[in-house]
């Protein structure tokens, strides 16, 4: 059959706009299965890291069984090293994401009971849609350091038979004022308090029968009284594990895909570059969804201290400065992007904004409104990164986050660029971030993959 000719302005359409294509197109069945092998592999890793001490845990058995060396800080936050052929001052390449995703932490004196009910009283961590956390299963995940600095771990909601906790929500029969108020306001945050039991204990001369029921099996099981609990870190998580989505399992529903789907793509690719020009690094840091804040997160000095740690190694602290050495660095601050959702279409900016499907998001700013406090890539340096993924056959898609004026958002880029080194934002888009459960495309963490691949291998 001829093929059709092209007119002269099809010829010049198709030479000229920039149209964004599905990624999936053109993929062949054997390509299709290793995608969806792969996403296996990013199942497992999310459906265990659900803190950001799991994550670490994770990163470091990680680094162990694959002989790469590593640097923790503090069980919040690790980076792992390859070291190139050339000396670290030529540069480093830098993949940078948090492991830190919004959930509800235990105020420090938790347990309360009223109604015939045992209670948790938590504090939200992160911007979250306070109503999406009721009628949730929950797991109670994280550390108790207990007299004697005794460190007891807790994971109770993760296994099959495991109990869970909940926060109930108000039955509608009752919910006439509820329904009015603004959406902010339908739950608060003194409202978020999980369900933790129903048994008193057998006395009359005790007050408060049902706490003291539940101090007692957490006594019995971890050896802790409620002073100890003060000390602890302890997070309420979704229970559900990750899952595929859709007729086609073209898509991942989980909880903590921000930023764990960047982490775990950068996690990926340094396992497979074998000796690189330079020195790679893969950086993960806690405290982002709260302002990267506090010592663990990327505006702490963990990163800086690497530097010098290697500096050290390579016997150059004295010839040259560290300063000199970010100057001639390149780093990508990998973070997920605001997918387009149709439903909610008139917030979005549907020329610019990403497309679940449509591969990796480049996005080369970040910010509020006037780009308030977010970093500006330079065209030069996007135009590097851009020819980059079309030499490799990387699909990619140039993205922004919404209507100038409906919000925003930020990364950790801006704490790298500080360090005069060139950044840039590139990551997946998902939709329901920062939601209990949060959607991707396989298709885009699989380019992501071979994105970070080849910035550490050939940039």
């Amino acid at each position: 059959m001829e093929k059709e000719k092209l007119s002269f302005w099809q010829k010049k359409e198709k030479e000229l706009i920039y149209k964004r294509k599905n990624a999936w197109e053109k993929i062949s069945d054997k390509e299709k299965k290793q995608i969806f092998d792969l996403v296996e592999q990013y199942k497992k890793f999310l459906g265990y890291a659900k803190t950001e001490r799991l994550a670490v845990e994770f990163i470091e058995n990680f680094a162990k069984q694959n002989n790469i060396k590593y640097f923790k800080n503090k069980e919040k936050a690790i980076c792992l090293i390859k070291k190139g052929r050339m000396s670290i001052k030529n540069g480093v390449r830098i993949i940078a994401s948090h492991i830190d995703s919004p959930h509800l932490d235990l105020k420090r004196i938790p347990i309360y009971e009223d109604s015939n009910l045992c209670f948790l009283k938590t504090h939200y961590y992160g911007g979250i849609k306070k109503y999406q956390w009721v009628n949730v299963p929950l797991s109670l995940i994280g550390v108790v350091i207990a007299k004697q600095s005794r460190k007891i771990n807790i994971n109770i909601g993760e296994k099959e038979n495991d109990s869970c906790f909940v926060i109930s929500d108000l039955l509608p029969h009752l919910a006439n004022k509820q329904m009015k108020k603004d959406a902010k306001e339908v739950i608060t945050g003194e409202q978020l308090t999980a369900i933790a039991g129903n048994i008193p204990v057998d006395d009359d001369k005790i007050s408060e029968k049902i706490k003291l029921y539940t101090l007692n099996i957490l006594r019995e099981k971890y050896d802790i009284a409620e002073k100890d609990i003060i000390c602890s870190e302890l997070q309420l998580v979704p229970s559900f594990a990750p899952r595929d989505i859709g007729f086609d399992k073209s898509l991942i529903g989980g909880y903590g895909q921000d930023d764990r789907l960047c982490a775990w793509a950068s996690l990926n690719a340094i396992k497979n570059i074998q000796t690189p020009k330079y020195t790679s690094i893969v950086v993960f840091v806690d405290k982002e969804e709260i302002g990267s804040v506090g010592n663990t997160s990327a505006d702490s000095y963990f990163f800086e201290n690497i530097i010098l740690e290697l500096s050290k190694d390579e016997d150059i602290t004295k010839q040259v400065k560290t300063r000199d050495i970010f100057k001639k660095s390149l780093c990508i601050s990998s973070d997920v992007a605001m997918a387009i959702d149709p439903n909610y279409a008139d917030v979005f900016e549907h020329q610019n904004d990403a497309l679940l499907g449509s591969g990796v998001c480049i996005g080369k700013n970040t910010g509020w409104g006037g780009k308030f406090q977010g970093n500006d890539a330079s065209a030069e340096y996007m135009s590097k990164i851009i020819e980059l993924f079309e030499k490799n056959n990387i699909a990619w898609q140039s993205t922004t986050d919404g209507k100038i004026d409906e919000g925003g958002g930020g990364t950790i880029s801006e704490y790298f660029s500080k360090f005069n080194m060139d950044v840039i934002d590139i990551g997946a888009c998902i939709l329901g971030m920062h939601s209990p459960f949060e959607i991707s495309s396989k298709i885009d963490l699989y380019n992501l993959v071979k994105a970070h691949r080849v910035f550490l291998e050939n940039l």
